[in-house]
């Protein structure tokens, strides 16, 4: 790129071994004799790339003038110990009498860039986010085609967004048909202070994802959240993880199982991996309980402990019974909340507790069907 510049850019001509002023005079002619005495000035410059005289320069030069050249440079910056130059935009040289007789020459620079040491780490790093960038890219563009499919197979012609309020009202029948017949379910949230923050956000999170498989149920479950009064710590970060936590088609309330079903206390059944009886089914009248803990240390006899206490039997999803170990597994049987929530579905669902079990148990565990096991 070539630049016409206005100042001295002291930085660059250092480099060089040149020292100019802002205004430098090459003297004044000796006689008529030499006309091109600004061409053999010019040249001791010869240096300095790009460097050019003007031809007429020479020519419009008499005895009885003294005439100066003044380079047209880019602005430099105060401060001259920087090894950096500022960049200006040129400033022009207005005529006046301190200007006439004077000629201008142009000077072309020719800006290069420096290549700059990346280590191979950095470059290595480089590739790998511009390949997560086009993976991104692609996903992106293959579920928006699967959405588009997805859309001409629920009803064609239908506007998007009246086909989307259709379902969201349908949605939210369901689960206010469920809060009246549906199967009923406790979460009981009176763990929160065993959990770190780090643990009550994935609390929030199970949470999110129990009510968008109710949601999504054919016969959705009457839903509780026990222990959870608005003034929790527990229930701001639900809100704050959960957009619309507030209006979720749940019953929550502040009091304990004990308290809200102190009356049916004999039909309250607490779900715990500790549990010494296996559950042979879900009977409709009874009320079922799960732990509202997160407790990634896998602390045993937390939710058994609470039942003997409080008068409640307790029992455990039948894994052992229908499932056997692989090969290769962590054959943890600790369940999430949602993967309970996901079993208790199903089963109301099929009535099969293998089908149950395989809809919420992960495949890492290492499970599976056992071929004696019964349904």
């Amino acid at each position: 790129m070539i630049r016409n510049i206005s100042l001295i850019r002291v930085c660059q001509l250092r480099k060089i071994g040149l020292s100019l002023n802002l205004q430098s005079s090459f003297g004044t002619a000796r006689d008529s004799s030499h006309p091109s005495w600004i061409q053999k000035r010019a040249q001791n410059y010869s240096d300095l790339k790009g460097f050019k005289t003007s031809s007429s320069a020479a020519s419009s030069v008499g005895l009885e003038t003294k005439p100066q050249i003044i380079l047209k440079t880019e602005v430099v910056s105060d401060n001259l110990q920087s090894d950096s130059c500022s960049q200006g935009a040129p400033e022009e040289v207005e005529p006046g009498p301190e200007t006439e007789g004077v000629e201008t020459l142009d000077i072309d620079v020719e800006s290069k860039r420096v290549p700059v040491a990346v280590s191979k780490n950095k470059l290595r790093k480089s590739r790998k986010y511009l390949k997560r960038v086009e993976q991104r890219k692609e996903k992106r563009v293959l579920e928006k085609s699967k959405r588009k499919e997805s859309n001409r197979e629920k009803g064609a012609g239908i506007h998007r967004k009246f086909r989307g309020n259709d379902e969201k009202l349908l949605a939210t029948e369901k689960l206010k048909r469920g809060l009246e017949i549906g199967p009923r379910v406790v979460i009981d949230c009176q763990f929160e202070e065993r959990m770190s923050e780090k643990e009550q956000k994935r609390f929030a999170q199970q949470i999110r994802r129990v009510y968008s498989s109710n949601r999504v149920a054919e016969n959705p479950l009457h839903l509780y959240l026990t222990s959870l009064g608005e003034s929790s710590p527990l229930f701001k970060i639900c809100c704050q993880l959960n957009s619309g936590f507030e209006q979720y088609v749940i019953d929550r309330t502040g009091k304990s199982v004990t308290e809200l079903f102190t009356d049916v206390k004999d039909e309250v059944v607490y779900l715990s991996p500790d549990a010494k009886v296996e559950l042979e089914e879900f009977h409709p009248g009874r009320i079922y309980v799960v732990g509202g803990i997160v407790d990634e240390t896998t602390r045993k006899n937390i939710s058994r402990r609470f039942a003997q206490g409080s008068n409640i039997s307790s029992a455990r999803i039948p894994i052992d019974k229908y499932f056997s170990k692989s090969e290769t597994g962590t054959f943890k049987k600790v369940l999430t909340i949602n993967q309970v929530i996901d079993i208790v579905i199903e089963w109301h669902r099929s009535k099969d507790w293998v089908q149950a079990i395989q809809a919420g148990l992960p495949k890492r565990t290492g499970f599976v069907p056992a071929e004696s096991g019964n349904k």
